[in-house]
């Protein structure tokens, strides 16, 4: 079982950087992954987190929304490691807040 990590606020610098892509058999990137679902489960709200949130340069991203009461389909806990969107349609747009930018929200 992971450690819940410190997340980094707006204007890290860490958060405007591109991540690096890792190897996700790599036991590093493993535990790292675990200390985000914890980090994820302790923070009241959150359905996802991406490592460069916890300060770590990778592109490493948890996401799990079992049980929020506006999620249409769940997929239970999902770990993404060097995740690529490669196409993208039908837009809607909904609610959004991120850890690292404490108090604000948007569409």
């Amino acid at each position: 079982m992971g450690s819940a990590l410190p997340v980094v606020a707006t204007p890290d610098p860490v958060l405007t950087r591109p991540a690096n892509e890792v190897d996700p058999l790599d036991p590093l990137v493993i535990a790292l992954a675990d200390d985000l679902v914890e980090t994820m489960r302790a923070s009241p709200g959150c359905v996802g987190l991406a490592a460069t949130q916890v300060g770590v340069p990778s592109r490493v991203f948890v996401l799990d929304v079992t049980g929020h009461k506006k999620a249409v389909s769940c997929a239970g806990l999902v770990v993404l490691v060097n995740p690529r969107l490669v196409s993208a349609s039908d837009f809607v747009p909904g609610r959004e807040g991120c850890m690292s930018v404490p108090d604000f929200t948007g569409d």
